[in-house]
This record gives C-alpha cells, structure tokens and sequence, in this order.
C-alpha cells in the first residue's frame, strides 16, 4: 500500500474549493462547522468532559477516510447519498459537544 500524498493534497484541496466557491455561503457554514468540531471537542476532552471524544473520535474518523479517498485505492467512492449522513453526524456531534460543556462534572467525597 503506498500513499500518494500530492493526489490527496490536489483532491482535497478541490473539494474546498467547490465549496468555497460553488456553494458560496452555505459552503462556508458548512466547512466551518465540521472543522470548528475536533478543535472544539479536543478544548471539552482536555477539561475532561469525556463525552466530548465521541466527536472527536468522529471527526478525525471523518477526516482520515476523506484522506485515504484520495491518498489510497483502499476507499471507495463517497456518493451524494452520503452527504445528509456528514450532515446528521455534525449536528449530533454539536448537540454532544452542548450536553458536554453544560453537564456538570461529578465530584467525589471521600
């Protein structure tokens, strides 16, 4: 198996492309939340909300297929039909993100 870095880097910079310019601003929104939710699950798992990995976990998942799609033979093609499941993913990763920053921590008395 070998990883062809420079066909990642060209096909992964296409797809911002498109929607950076084809969608306009829903584009952007979209792009924006789904980059915004490791960086914030990563803030809510170092204050150890534990909850806060699931999306973590997702989106590192999410970015390292969209990797191999393009580095490697190894992933097949992704259709439309996938995009509305990209979308439920995010929003559920944000509604966990929520529950996590406002779930109070539970305190041990000893």
């Amino acid at each position: 198996m070998t990883f062809d870095l420079e066909s990642a880097r060209d096909g992964m910079s296409r797809d911002l492309e498109s929607f950076t310019t084809e969608d306009g601003a829903l584009g952007w929104t979209f792009l924006l939340l789904v980059f915004a939710l490791p960086i914030g699950s990563l803030i809510l798992v170092l204050a150890r909300r534990w909850v806060a990995l699931v999306p973590l976990l997702g989106s590192l998942a999410l970015i390292a297929a969209w990797f191999l799609y393009y580095a490697t033979d190894l992933v097949p093609p992704v259709s439309g039909s996938a995009t509305p499941l990209i979308f439920l993913y995010v929003l559920v990763g944000w509604g966990l993100l929520g529950v996590a920053s406002i779930a109070k921590r539970r305190v041990e008395v000893s």
